[in-house]
């Protein structure tokens, strides 16, 4: 699917969108926007200035089903364009401003899960992700993580556990140090014909520019079936950082 488009004031858009046809074992896929403003505009004192602006998107994506297990992913690009064109029109000292900013983010996405129905298995998902965003000024910040998640179910009860890193990086003109989130959350779900209770714990350790602290949330998730799934009253407590 193409589509084009312009607009009033010299705007022109297109995008693209493509994906794969259905099929049990894959499918794939792409994305692309973009938009631009060339004109100019008016400002209080008519003078007219240079308001150029515009955004880029692109994504990829693909995904791999097998008989118990899932691998997808994703890329991604995005670009923005603007112009400080605005000032103050009653200032006789300043002129229009014709500085211009670009940013850029860039991103990328990989998971694995099973997806086993029976309890005789343990089931786990695992992902991995980059993000990036830098401008035209070199303010830049790098995002790094990666998690995991298990469950598996014992006689009666689901046991699991999610484990997560998260390492953010920036150049020494937006922040003077770095910043490690480690994450851990055991968990346990028990479950009857119209009930169901989750118990478990999360522990935050941040480690930020030299200043380390460890932080405790509560997990708790309690519901209970009172018209057969159209009224489900529950209460949850929990906490993130």
């Amino acid at each position: 699917l193409i589509k084009v488009g312009f607009g009033t004031n010299t705007m022109p858009l297109i995008e693209a969108f493509y994906n794969s046809k259905r099929n049990q074992g894959f499918m794939y896929g792409g994305y692309l926007q973009h938009n631009t403003y060339i004109g100019k505009v008016k400002l209080d004192d008519d003078k007219k200035v240079d308001a150029k602006n515009g955004n880029t998107n692109i994504k990829l994506f693909g995904k791999r089903m097998f008989q118990d297990r899932i691998l997808q992913g994703e890329i991604g690009y995005s670009n923005t364009q603007k112009t400080y064109y605005g000032y103050d029109t009653k200032n006789a000292t300043l002129t229009p401003n014709s500085d211009k900013q670009k940013a850029n983010r860039l991103n990328a996405n990989i998971d694995f899960t099973t997806t086993y129905k029976d309890s005789a298995h343990l089931n786990y998902s695992i992902n991995a992700n980059f993000e990036h965003l830098g401008d035209k000024y070199d303010m830049q910040e790098n995002k790094i993580a990666a998690s995991l998640s298990l469950n598996k179910y014992i006689e009666q009860e689901q046991f699991g556990g999610d484990v997560s890193l998260v390492h953010y990086m920036q150049n020494q003109s937006l922040d003077s140090g770095n910043n490690t989130v480690f994450r851990l959350s055991p968990w346990i779900h028990f479950f009857g014909p119209q009930w169901r209770v989750v118990a478990g714990v999360g522990i935050t350790y941040d480690a930020n520019n030299g200043i380390n602290n460890t932080y405790f949330y509560p997990k708790a998730h309690l519901s209970y079936d009172i018209v057969s799934h159209y009224f489900i009253p529950y209460i949850e407590i929990g906490g993130y950082l």
